[in-house]
């Protein structure tokens, strides 16, 4: 796959000069697999296999959006009590009518995903 991707997100991290990471959704979690980090010496510096629950970040809402409701109440079934399922029920509205979701919910507030699917 990254022999497919590799080349888009380069693309994506030159014209914006922002970070841009690759994520997959492993059993409930989110792994990142390509990262090109911002020139920018300001940035988030994330280890390649790096894994959190698929329920945090902008990054991880942007995958949720597009998975089956089965899988979606088995990933729900195994978060932490402190995810609301109906906020990322609208989050996930707003993903798919605008293919980002930016993350003024989440910790990195001036974060921003943007969907594509592979």
């Amino acid at each position: 796959m990254q022999g497919e991707v590799r080349p888009i997100l380069e693309g994506l991290w030159a014209n914006t000069g922002e970070t841009a990471v690759i994520f997959m959704l492993d059993d409930g979690r989110r792994v990142s697999v390509l990262d090109l980090r911002t020139p920018h010496k300001l940035g988030f510096a994330r280890v390649l296999g790096e894994t959190e629950h698929i329920s945090k970040g902008a990054s991880g809402k942007a995958i949720l959006a597009y998975v089956s409701d089965q899988a979606f109440r088995k990933i729900t079934a195994i978060a932490s009590p402190e995810v609301d399922e109906t906020r990322l029920r609208s989050d996930f509205r707003e993903v798919r009518e605008r293919l980002c979701i930016d993350g003024r919910r989440s910790f990195y507030r001036s974060s921003r995903s943007c969907c594509a699917l592979f």
